[in-house]
């Protein structure tokens, strides 16, 4: 089985809209929606930071969500190792080892 912390593919995108929220995705982030959520023509969405996810981060090697708990539904959605994870996967692969290999000045942050 695949292992989502060695991954994170599914995290990144140039989209701004790329990941969607519901109304309850919104009320569980509303104490950092001002760093995480975007308004985009009366639609929300997850923020983007140089081409990831803003609640991403990379922690020794590892991708972490920084708000895992409360992530959005799209996020809880996409199940490891489904045509869709796999697709993700084989799209973004060296965006994320890239990223990974970079380091990320974000993951002393608290989370």
């Amino acid at each position: 089985m695949l292992d989502c912390q060695s991954c994170g593919a599914c995290c990144f995108s140039e989209s701004s809209s790329y990941v969607p929220l519901t109304g309850r995705d919104r009320l569980l982030l509303r104490g950092d929606a001002a760093a995480l959520v975007r308004e985009i023509d009366g639609a929300h969405y997850m923020a983007m930071d140089r081409g990831r996810c803003a609640a991403l981060r990379v922690d020794r090697g590892a991708f972490v969500c920084a708000i895992y708990a409360r992530r959005p539904t799209v996020c809880r959605e996409l199940d490891r190792g489904t045509p869709a994870c796999r697709e993700e996967r084989a799209l973004k692969r060296l965006i994320a080892a890239e990223a990974r290999t970079a380091g990320d000045p974000r993951s002393s942050a608290p989370r």
